[in-house]
């Protein structure tokens, strides 16, 4: 089973997440979706001041998906 230490440790980490769940046509079965924005702080430069009302999303079949493509995307943002 998915553990939701994952999710809380990206929400502590400065990031909103929204979650959505969708069903899949007639089947009884769930996909996800997820928009992750990065909380403004008084410290950040302008430019990531900027950045951060970009959002950046996942979709999956599971929150393991959706928790590992956050994690890929946010280390993409933030090495740059």
């Amino acid at each position: 089973m998915f553990d939701m230490d994952h999710l809380y440790k990206i929400m502590e980490s400065g990031w909103n997440i929204q979650l959505e769940c969708k069903g899949k046509g007639r089947e009884y079965e769930m996909s996800f979706e997820a928009s992750a924005y990065k909380v403004v702080t008084s410290d950040m430069s302008e430019d990531d001041k900027i950045m951060a009302f970009y959002p950046i999303h996942a979709v999956g079949d599971t929150l393991e998906e959706i928790t590992d493509s956050l994690l890929k995307q946010i280390k993409l943002k933030e090495s740059k």
